[in-house]
């Protein structure tokens, strides 16, 4: 949706929060190319499902006072930037607005799709540790939080399955949404790519496609969306 100056000026009144956060200047993509990943990230996580949009306001200082960016990378260079970042993009759009002569850059991220997380690791971000913002801050997703996203949000999945990766090795399988696993999944000790390859053709047994892997807890623990 087109967003106006009087909107722009509503967002400033209202001031910094989970769903709005001021930015004085352009972001860094030379020295910090992932911290617009990350802000994208945590603050589409925070949207519950069917809340109004959250924005990130470019050259607004902390205090709302507006300063203006000089220049603007356009709509499809913002989602270059976070193209290989995250499981998927969260729907956000970018533009500019004129606010009393200064030129205010304004995402507007919608809410729907969770859970998102990195798929790498690329500081900031920590593959699969999945950030939320509350308040103005940002906080590590927990695996009850990545579940009840899904399900409020309907993330396409018609099974899934938590891997637990014992201390000796051994890793059992259980279900926690959808189809059950007959017989139960159990490996005996062995390499994690070797465990993993192991659920595959589990799943492929079972005629299900992986859809999204979340690893939690160091590596020790796995929720697997799978979609039939």
């Amino acid at each position: 949706m087109a967003i106006s100056a009087d909107k722009v000026r509503e967002l400033i009144a209202r001031g910094e929060g989970t769903a709005i956060d001021f930015k004085r200047q352009e972001y860094d993509w030379k020295t910090k190319p992932n911290e617009f990943a990350k802000d994208l990230m945590a603050m589409a996580n925070s949207l519950p499902t069917g809340a109004s949009s959250a924005y990130i306001l470019l050259g607004v200082d902390d205090d709302g006072s507006i300063v203006g960016l000089p220049a603007h990378l356009d709509d499809a260079g913002w989602h270059v930037k976070v193209k290989h970042s995250l499981n998927r993009t969260p729907t956000f759009s970018y533009t500019s607005v004129d606010v009393g002569g200064a030129s205010v850059g304004v995402v507007e991220i919608a809410s729907g799709g969770r859970p998102f997380f990195p798929i790498r690791d690329a500081p900031p971000l920590v593959r699969h540790a999945a950030l939320v913002r509350d308040g103005t801050s940002t906080d590590v997703a927990s695996p009850a939080q990545i579940l009840e996203w899904a399900r409020l949000d309907e993330t396409e999945f018609s099974s899934l399955w938590y891997l637990t990766i014992n201390s000796d090795g051994s890793a059992e399988a259980s279900v926690l949404e959808g189809r059950a696993l007959d017989p139960p999944f159990r490996s005996n000790p062995a390499p994690g790519g070797q465990i993993f390859r192991r659920v595959v053709a589990r799943a492929t047994e079972e005629k299900l496609r992986i859809t999204s892997v979340y690893e939690f807890n160091k590596g020790s623990g796995w929720m697997i969306f799978l979609n039939s």
